[in-house]
């Protein structure tokens, strides 16, 4: 069975060629719907991110973007830990080709969303992320109280669109079989967690046996390694959370608790 799953991944991964890049590029075009969940499209629009996706067989077994991502932040005291996610996970993107100059506002996206009276979830700031986007936070800085003028004469960072990997009753082989294909191919995938509120107070470097809970999280995962069955987390707790900011968490335990897998499709790339 292992070696089944072992050699789909590997034919997913490898069918990467110049018809695949057209053929990606016409789905794009083509689909209009925001929040792509059709598996049959993921491998469509899901982008090869150029020098970090590989068609390398080690990659099969150990993947990691955490030295690619901008340092830890810690959630401020107005932030929304959604918002945050997101905008680290779009600096990703934006970075690697702008020299790790671009910070990006979380609070543009949470003030904006204030007015729906509820806590955003992945899908209410991705399709912000999607319509409106959010500005560099030079513009409206960190743990901002309102959003000012000069946010009307900025640019906009915007993503075309995003897959909807999994949801929390998606089977635990789907979760961590999604999330390794994804990572292969050079993307983060932001997942949202039920857990209990002592998911803030960490100090260990792996997450211990599942915690579920009322509260909901939200993580980058950066990596995974199959040897150890484990894939790698980042937070919005600050670099004295876990270990300088990220968790190591089996892949049974992270098939418990994700309740959501999402891929964000970049404006980048297409």
């Amino acid at each position: 069975m292992k070696s089944f799953g072992f050699s789909l991944l590997l034919t997913l991964v490898f069918v990467q060629t110049s018809l695949a890049q057209k053929v990606r590029f016409k789905s794009a075009q083509r689909v209009t719907k925001i929040g792509v969940a059709d598996p049959k499209l993921f491998d469509d629009l899901m982008v090869l991110v150029p020098d970090i996706g590989s068609h390398s067989r080690n990659v099969l077994e150990r993947q990691n973007l955490k030295p690619f991502m901008m340092p830890v932040r810690k959630l401020g005291f107005r932030g929304d830990d959604m918002c945050y996610t997101l905008t680290s996970c779009l600096e990703y993107y934006l970075n690697l080709k702008k020299n790790y100059k671009i910070n990006l506002s979380p609070d543009y996206i949470s003030l904006n969303l204030a007015a729906t009276g509820r806590t955003p979830n992945a899908k209410d700031v991705l399709n912000f992320l999607v319509k409106d986007g959010t500005v560099n936070a030079a513009i409206l800085p960190y743990d901002a109280g309102e959003i000012t003028n000069a946010v009307f004469a900025t640019a906009k960072y915007k993503i075309n669109n995003y897959l909807f990997l999994f949801n929390g009753s998606a089977r635990s082989m789907q979760k961590t079989f999604e999330t390794k294909k994804a990572l292969i191919r050079g993307n983060p995938v932001i997942v949202e967690f039920q857990a209990d509120e002592r998911v803030t107070s960490f100090r260990e470097h792996e997450w211990g046996p599942a915690r579920s809970g009322d509260y909901r999280y939200s993580f980058i995962v950066v990596g995974f390694d199959e040897a150890a069955k484990t894939f790698e987390l980042r937070s919005n707790f600050g670099s004295d959370w876990a270990n300088n900011g990220y968790i190591h968490i089996s892949y049974d335990t992270f098939g418990q608790l994700a309740s959501g897998g999402y891929v964000m499709v970049p404006e980048e790339y297409y």
